[in-house]
């Protein structure tokens, strides 16, 4: 009877290492997560809303998105349509502070398992009594692909002009468990 040294012939040692490195490297390349980046299809972004508290929500039906529009934009204003079968909108408000354009999204990218909304204030320098800072209520709102996937908002809490950005998570939002509703469309809708 062959010893057990032989079943793997002469190079046995060299095959089993073969094998196990391979097995490591198929299994390091396939835990790498895909990660795409994502545009929002419309966004607003400005110094003053009516809103006057630090908020960060995300909105997922029409009727939500009215009573947010009828809060925050100046009476009168008819609430933009958003096509929330397809869609969804992340929304932050800044509360009282000074001098600020507004919030904009400087990168939003979707992963296996969430989606990352990273949001940077645009600020400005004044001069005057006081320092002349001009008191706002900054917002941004985003719409983007609607997901049933975890959103975490993060913002740049860095205070240096010219510093690198340094990410602070805001807001953790759940997945959605209402299933995304994908209904046909045809071109004379």
């Amino acid at each position: 009877m062959k010893n057990k040294a032989d079943r793997w012939g002469r190079n046995g040692a060299a095959w089993l290492s073969a094998i196990l490195l391979a097995c490591q490297l198929s299994g390091a390349a396939g835990a790498e997560e895909q990660v795409a980046a994502l545009r929002p299809y419309v966004s607003w972004s400005g110094a003053h809303s009516k809103l006057a508290e630090r908020l960060c929500l995300r909105i997922t039906s029409q009727e939500e998105w009215a009573k947010l529009w009828e809060r925050h934009a100046v009476k009168g204003t008819d609430v933009p349509q958003v096509d929330f079968g397809h869609c969804m909108v992340v929304a932050a408000f800044q509360g009282k502070a000074s001098n600020s354009d507004g919030v904009v999204a400087k990168s939003i990218t979707e992963k296996a398992g969430r989606i990352l909304v990273r949001l940077d204030e645009r600020f400005y320098q004044t001069l005057g009594p006081d320092g002349g800072g001009v008191r706002v209520t900054a917002y941004g709102l985003f719409v983007l692909p609607r997901s049933s996937k975890p959103v975490v908002v993060e913002e740049n809490a860095q205070s240096t002009i010219g510093a690198p950005a340094v990410w602070k998570e805001r807001k953790r939002f759940g997945a959605v468990t209402q299933p995304v509703r994908w209904e046909p469309r045809t071109i004379w809708e």
